[in-house]
């Protein structure tokens, strides 16, 4: 398997059943039928119950922002004597974590496979093969013409700045596990596992804005406690509300604005300058690097050729000056704006397949209509605004934002404060007018850092980038 190997990252692992699939010089582990391997770099933590009876591990880097703690080996479990109580426990102790991280329960109470809250940790199954890998390279193909050459021409990734959606791979036979599902090994079908009920919006916004604040603070408090790290610094939204939530350790923060040719680019730079000169912020801007070819081989093996290769080359810059830094990008945020919902949801109608597809930015070109009818029957038992908050968390973040930064190889990879799904759940209960209106955003900066407000943002009020 070492000839399928072209990555930089630690971040990959591979499960599956037949020995003779793993990659030579990884670390292994073996659980029954199961063989678990990974890259030694990897951090590995073992799951145990208060019995101190193996349950599996999460693999990667998960902190807790609400205990400023990371997680770290053994994890204990809370559960009790019947066996499907070590699966709640998993899932409320990965309701609060933020990082990047697969979570892999091979217990009695259940078989599963659980990714983090963004999708930043790609996970990638293949049914018939009854193997699950972070890369579709690490997964043997079948025979000839396994390709979904059709809808790739389609989608025209290598054209646009696009994705696989819906779970789909370039492969027929290999599938993406989107976030908010676990992966049943036994039948090798994922299965939706939160939210458990609707988020309801309440009559007050503040404690959700304090709340959101305070764990997003405490993120910045768990990463400084090990040493610097490096923040992306735009004129959008959700960048300037992590700088907020960063201002009690900034003397740990380095930020960084990566320079491009289009006028966005130099936008971003023109405000995050004048944040830098009036704040006195340690800051740098990356300028682009000349790409090789091995460079575009090695991001579209690492994204397994699913996300278009587009912003690697404005990113190649963060792989040379992050170092051991963590690097923190403005990911996620798009749940604290609501960006998906229109005023004529409120009066009970539903997004159409059509409306889906508009959101996405994808074309009503099957089999495109059919796939995102799929993606709306899931998310029937939900009111339309939740439902298209999971539509973007899911899609647009699970899809393309994660697997893309997937794509970025650092020591100190990548950190994605915004995707937490107890920021989602207070996010969602805010109402969404509220956050379309950018109301959400300016009163979480206001609560930390209110002289950020007094400098624009890119694009004026209505700007909806991160």
């Amino acid at each position: 398997m070492k000839d399928r190997i072209h990555t930089r990252s630690r971040c990959h692992f591979l499960l599956c059943r037949t020995k003779e699939w793993l990659p030579d010089g990884w670390s292994s582990k073996e659980w029954g039928e199961w063989h678990l391997s990974h890259p030694p770099a990897l951090q590995t933590l073992e799951l145990r119950d208060a019995g101190d009876r193996r349950l599996g591990w999460i693999l990667g880097q998960a902190m807790d922002p609400g205990r400023r703690s990371w997680l770290e080996s053994p994890i204990r479990l809370e559960a009790g004597k019947d066996p499907s109580s070590a699966v709640a426990a998993l899932e409320s102790l990965l309701h609060g974590l933020t990082g990047c991280f697969v979570a892999i329960l091979l217990g009695p109470g259940g078989r599963r496979v659980y990714g983090d809250a963004g999708g930043s940790f790609p996970i990638l199954f293949n049914p018939s093969l009854r193997a699950v890998a972070s890369c579709s390279f690490l997964i043997p193909a079948e025979g000839e013409g396994e390709r979904r050459d059709g809808l790739a021409s389609l989608l025209a990734i290598d054209r646009r700045n696009t994705w696989f959606p819906f779970g789909t791979t370039p492969r027929d036979d290999t599938s993406r596990l989107l976030p908010n599902h676990y992966l049943d090994l036994d039948t090798l079908s994922p299965v939706r596992h939160w939210p458990k009920e609707e988020p309801v919006p309440g009559p007050d916004t503040e404690p959700g804005i304090h709340a959101i604040g305070r764990l997003l603070r405490d993120s910045f408090a768990t990463l400084t406690a090990r040493g610097e790290v490096y923040l992306s610094l735009t004129g959008g939204n959700d960048t300037r509300m992590l700088l907020a939530a960063a201002r009690p350790y900034l003397g740990k923060v380095k930020c960084f604005t990566l320079q491009g040719p289009r006028p966005v680019d130099q936008e971003d730079l023109r405000i995050a300058l004048s944040m830098v000169h009036r704040l006195d912020l340690d800051h740098e801007v990356l300028e682009p690097v000349p790409l090789e070819l091995r460079d575009f081989e090695r991001y579209l093996h690492e994204t397994s050729f699913c996300v278009t290769p587009r912003p690697f080359i404005k990113a190649r810059p963060i792989e040379d000056h992050a170092g051991p830094r963590p690097v923190i990008l403005g990911l996620g945020g798009v749940v604290t704006r609501a960006a998906y919902w229109e005023p004529r949801y409120a009066t009970g109608v539903r997004p159409s397949a059509v409306d889906v597809l508009k959101h996405l930015q994808f074309p009503p070109i099957p089999p495109l209509p059919e796939l995102a009818g799929r993606c709306l029957e899931e998310l029937a038992p939900f009111s339309p605004a939740v439902a298209l908050d999971l539509l973007y968390v899911e899609q647009r973040q699970g899809g393309w934002a994660g697997p893309s930064s997937a794509g970025i190889a650092t020591p100190g990879g990548i950190m994605p404060l915004l995707c937490n799904r107890e920021i989602y759940s207070l996010c969602m209960q805010l109402p969404p007018a509220y956050r379309r209106e950018h109301r959400g955003v300016q009163d979480l900066i206001r609560s930390l850092w209110p002289e950020l407000l007094e400098i624009p943002f890119a694009g004026g009020p209505g700007h909806t980038g991160g």
